[in-house]
């Protein structure tokens, strides 16, 4: 055995020898603690009051804040950026309601439920899952995709229906002189009590998700989620960033200097034609319309915006503000390249204007046969298409057009009306020329073709410069990409689909433009905990956010612990050291009337360290059943000081106090009470182990 734990064996033998002496000293350090950790469950009693009805509510960690006049607006991207700068952040949950009318359908069962005389308004308020404030009501999980409602008692009462009955909602939209009404069919998975919401109030939640596509919907876009299309005043707006004038050659007839410079004050940059596909419109036009007439395009400039920047004036405006006479200006797209029905094509957009319209002398230098459209018609319907006659895709029944993006347009093949107009209008069979609208793909010089065949053929080359620079490989074409006409509003829409401005919906049939993403202004937030919230607040305050929430409450109630935490350290300090001075005179007095023993140990060889280890060992094993008797004692007070015995005569003077022991706090007094034994023992320690062993003897024999 070692010296140290024959020490420890000594010290611990000499405590239960010493039975009586040793209960005075357990009983004055319990006595010493005891009060310091029922102050600390009184504390904590205290506060656990004050944060009870905050900590079990919601509404505890709940801060509900707005955009003010400085703070951004909430959409998804401020709204991630909240939740990560904040931190200890539960879920976030963007406010928005929506007025809806509802009706009981029946039940899975058949059976017809209880139907109102009139449609009931539901206030729809968003949520999301884990939502404290449903879950506080067994609403865990709420599906936006499912379309989930969760109603007010009221809402339920009047609708006669229950907990997995479902529910028809009737929607309403008007845009213009177009109204529409739609029904959805909602499943009840929840019912808040009248006190949360009101009484009377009918009022439900549903996902976040429901609210924006229900926003959408009164907007007039179109919701893929529910199959409802947009509305047709909902359709997109054709823009373009060139347009091509027409103009007679020479004298006044084509445009002058100060026709130029005013069309540079409007940001257009005039450029003279000499060569390219669009000089004829791709064959349209015959080879008499090169020598006769000048083309010029204009584009428009901008140093700011990289994406599309449509030309602002109308054709009609550049025409009537330019001096050259009889000009003409028609919207204009460079060709798009595109796959249709999987094989690669090259869209060429020409909507020109008849002989009725302005600017129809140009038809006068049409090829008859040559593949256009007229601006009506581009206006109608803009997904339509016309192939040349020896194309094998006139035999095509349905048509689709895969974009670059990966986007899939349905087109209406209007070749044959094409051709049937054209025999209405001569009385003849129309025969299609070689030019490049009749079959691009597959010209042959043959060294003998007339005007037209010169000018297909030329055209055709130039195609292939326009197009060649795209890589024509990986789409599985060759250089002679073929090319089909379509409307040069098709073209306009799919330059937007392109750049994410526009998307087609299937279900109208038309280009809209794409819904800007839905901003809130309101949200609530909740933190881990209600002592998080304070560090919220702040935070969104700093941000220019008006903030509504308990942090008010939260901050006096943290004040307050803080505040009785000092006090108890004070008090638990003063007690501590008395604890020692009175532990340190009684084991001072132990050792005195134990110096014989002492210096018969010394005598027999114990050293020194010997003496003072025994002392010292003494002291803690004394400190730890100290703290045994103080923990004990104290759960069994704090116990008695909970109960409520206002029904006994014999108790009934007894107040019910809340008190709080936590293991924590019951270590710390275990600690203390070890640490105050050991400290009073310090001194008593060194004097016995510095007594002379013939001098301790004597003193204890006689003293």
């Amino acid at each position: 055995m070692s010296r140290v734990g024959l020490y420890m064996g000594m010290a611990s033998k000499d405590v239960f020898r010493l039975w009586s002496a040793t209960q005075l000293q357990v009983i004055i350090i319990a006595g010493i603690c005891l009060p310091i950790l029922l102050l600390l469950g009184l504390k904590n009693g205290h506060v656990a009051d004050l944060r009870e009805e905050l900590a079990t509510s919601p509404t505890g960690r709940q801060v509900i804040f707005w955009a003010a006049r400085d703070g951004a607006l909430l959409s998804d991207g401020v709204i991630e950026n909240i939740r990560e700068s904040v931190g200890n952040v539960d879920v976030i949950i963007p406010e928005s309601q929506k007025l809806v009318f509802g009706s009981p359908v029946n039940d899975d069962s058949g059976e017809e439920l209880a139907q109102p005389q009139e449609e009931v308004p539901i206030t729809l308020y968003s949520t999301l899952p884990g939502d404290p404030l449903l879950m506080q009501f067994g609403v865990n999980e709420i599906s936006g995709e499912q379309l989930e409602v969760v109603l007010s008692e009221a809402a339920v009462k009047k609708l006669g229906v229950e907990v997995g009955s479902h529910l028809d909602v009737r929607l309403t939209r008007k845009l213009g002189a177009d109204r529409e009404e739609h029904f959805l069919e909602f499943k009840v998975v929840g019912v808040l009590p009248s006190r949360e919401q009101g009484e009377g109030q009918t009022t439900g939640y549903a996902h976040i998700e429901t609210l924006e596509n229900l926003d959408r919907y009164t907007a007039g876009d179109a919701v893929a989620a529910w199959g409802i299309p947009a509305m047709s005043g909902r359709a997109a707006s054709d823009v373009y960033e060139s347009m091509l004038v027409f103009c007679f050659r020479g004298g006044g007839t084509e445009l002058s200097t100060d026709d130029i410079s005013f069309l540079e004050s409007r940001g257009l940059e005039v450029q003279r034609l000499d060569e390219g596909p669009e000089l004829d419109l791709f064959g349209t036009l015959s080879k008499g319309a090169l020598d006769e007439l000048v083309t010029y395009r204009l584009n428009r400039v901008s140093w700011e915006d990289p994406g599309i920047t449509p030309i602002r004036d109308s054709t009609q405006l550049i025409v009537r503000n330019t001096q050259a006479e009889d000009d003409l200006a028609l919207r204009w797209v460079d060709p798009v390249k595109v796959k249709i029905n999987g094989v690669p094509h090259a869209l060429v957009g020409l909507s020109l204007p008849t002989k009725r319209e302005t600017g129809g002398w140009l038809n006068t230098y049409m090829e008859k046969t040559g593949r256009r459209f007229t601006f009506q018609q581009s206006v109608d319907n803009p997904c339509q298409i016309l192939f040349p006659a020896s194309s094998p895709m006139n035999g095509e029944a349905e048509l689709l057009v895969e974009t670059a993006g990966g986007d899939k347009i349905p087109l209406l093949n209007s070749t044959s009306a094409f051709v049937a107009s054209l025999q209405d209008e001569t009385g003849e069979t129309a025969v299609p020329s070689t030019s490049p609208d009749v079959d691009d793909s597959v010209i042959a010089e043959d060294g003998g073709g007339g005007s037209q065949e010169s000018a297909a053929s030329t055209s055709a080359d130039k195609l292939s410069q326009v197009v060649a620079g795209d890589d024509l490989a990986a789409a599985g074409a060759s250089s002679e990409m073929p090319i089909a006409i379509v409307p040069v509003t098709l073209l306009s829409f799919l330059e937007q689909l392109d750049s994410g401005v526009v998307k087609y919906d299937s279900g109208s049939r038309r280009f809209i433009d794409v819904p800007s993403a839905v901003d809130f202004t309101k949200a609530r937030l909740y933190t881990d905990t209600i002592d998080d919230v304070p560090e919220a607040v702040e935070w969104l305050a700093e941000a220019k956010y008006a903030v509504l929430s308990e942090s008010s409450r939260i901050a006096e109630i943290q004040e307050q612990d803080q505040s009785l935490q000092i006090l108890v350290l004070v008090v638990a300090l003063g007690v501590f050291v008395f604890g020692v001075i009175t532990v340190f005179s009684v084991l001072v007095d132990s050792t005195d009337r134990k110096k014989g023993t002492i210096g018969i140990l010394r005598v027999m060889g114990m050293s020194r360290f010997g003496v003072f280890s025994i002392v010292l060992f003494r002291a803690f094993v004394i400190g730890l059943l100290a703290a045994v008797l103080c923990i004990v004692f104290g759960f069994a007070l704090a116990e008695f000081l909970r109960l409520d015995v206002a029904d006994t005569a014999a108790l009934g003077w007894k107040p019910t106090i809340s008190v709080m022991i936590n293991p924590i706090d019951a270590l710390l007094i275990a600690f203390g009470a070890l640490l105050c034994a050991s400290l009073g023992a310090v001194v008593p320690a060194l004097r016995a182990s510095g007594l002379d062993p013939f001098d301790a003897i004597t003193e204890g024999q006689f003293g």
